[in-house]
């Protein structure tokens, strides 16, 4: 099938935009930089994940980046080769590489837009298959890609065998640490609200404290982890009307406390992606939406947290309005893993297809969203127009 210049530079686009992220993490080298180092990769013949490094020009580096490829098709080398040294750039400058988009999210999209055979296609969220206590059925691993640097390269076959293996013993070890974390829930650090913590929400509550990165979709709601106490004594209040009130402050003082997580010396990685709607809720009261406007921006200001909004009806041609995370652990043993949040219960996701899924979506909304600065800007917008003053 013969497609144009303009509608392959359409389908790339998501792929590029992604590219471009993870430039502006590696504080932005210029193109002349990223060639040299893919050459000094590609002259000691650094490997990463099992992709030998390409040498990158820098006047390719400057087409794929300003989406004027869109000409001709893509290469899959040219692609890993430019991530691996926008990665190596990152990480030899101490950055935080955490927050750069993963291979496999690359390669999904690299394959929707090339519309090769198996490839999978955007859309809203697929049923998951779900295993005892609301996990998913687990074959295999939904680690985003980590990166380490080896000589000499393994054979392709070999390379393959060895990480699917590796794959298989994460899986393994995050099913175990899942179990384990339903059967030591007397133990937990929030046992003493155990009477007012659902069971399939406490494992979420033990393993936030372990995760290194935690990538979130908030779809009416701002996260939990970013509220004032005003705002989630309402929020909590909407969805249990009927709930007394010393349950209710016992909740409110709950997520206070799993807020400190954020607050840590070594905090994870937040990453929130916040559907506009949360913006249109006429039901909060204006002084507790103004303060959580306020709060909010001064959240947004960490730099380990990131925080974007999203247009409803592109988020819902993406995802399901179900709040989503993405749990990647401190621990490399352990694979990751997702959890949704449904009506009464909570889901956790680490088949490795599932798990990469949600990752995709993620991407797509990150597409979609407006940049941080923007999200910044649109905040102090909707703060200036709650303003007595201004209704």
């Amino acid at each position: 099938m013969n497609i144009s210049g303009e509608d392959r530079a359409r389908r790339y686009a998501p792929l590029i935009r992604l590219l471009a992220h993870n430039r502006l993490i590696a504080n932005k080298p210029s193109y002349a930089t990223i060639e040299r180092t893919s050459l000094r990769l590609k002259d000691s013949n650094a490997v990463v994940c099992g992709v030998p490094v390409q040498v990158v020009p820098s006047s390719s580096a400057n087409d794929l980046l300003r989406q004027e490829r869109g000409r001709r098709p893509l290469k899959w080398g040219l692609v890993a080769s430019l991530w691996a040294v926008l990665y190596s750039i990152a990480r030899d400058d101490q950055l935080d590489v955490s927050a750069m988009h993963s291979l496999e999210e690359l390669r999904r999209l690299f394959d929707e837009a090339a519309e090769r055979p198996g490839a999978t296609s955007q859309g809203a969220s697929r049923p998951t298959r779900t295993a005892s206590r609301g996990a998913a059925e687990p074959v295999g691993n939904g680690s985003a890609t980590r990166l380490a640097f080896t000589e000499p390269a393994l054979s392709p076959g070999l390379a393959q065998m060895t990480s699917a293996t590796t794959r298989h013993q994460h899986q393994q070890a995050t099913e175990r640490l899942l179990d384990e974390t339903y059967r030591r829930r007397s133990s937990a650090w929030w046992n003493d609200y155990d009477d007012i913590v659902p069971e399939s929400w406490g494992p979420y509550l033990s393993l936030e404290q372990e995760l290194s990165d935690i990538r979130t979709y908030a779809p009416r709601r701002f996260p939990a982890l970013l509220q004032t106490a005003d705002y989630a004594r309402h929020a909590i209040r909407g969805d249990m009307p009927g709930i007394d009130h010393i349950d209710l402050e016992r909740l409110v003082e709950l997520r206070m406390r799993r807020q400190l997580l954020l607050r840590r010396s070594d905090p994870p990685s937040y990453w929130a992606i916040v559907n506009q709607r949360v913006l249109q809720d006429t039901s909060t009261p204006l002084n507790v939406m103004r303060s959580q406007l306020k709060h909010l921006i001064t959240l947004a200001s960490f730099h380990h947290i990131r925080v974007q909004f999203v247009a409803d009806d592109a988020a819902d041609l993406i995802i399901p309005a179900i709040p989503t995370t993405i749990m990647r652990f401190a621990e490399p043993v352990f694979s990751d893993m997702v959890y949704t949040e449904h009506e009464g219960q909570g889901l956790y996701h680490w088949k490795r297809s599932d798990v990469s899924h949600f990752r995709i979506c993620h991407s797509h909304l990150v597409v979609n969203a407006l940049e941080p600065e923007e999200t910044v800007g649109m905040l102090l917008d909707v703060l200036d127009r709650l303003q007595p003053g201004n209704r």
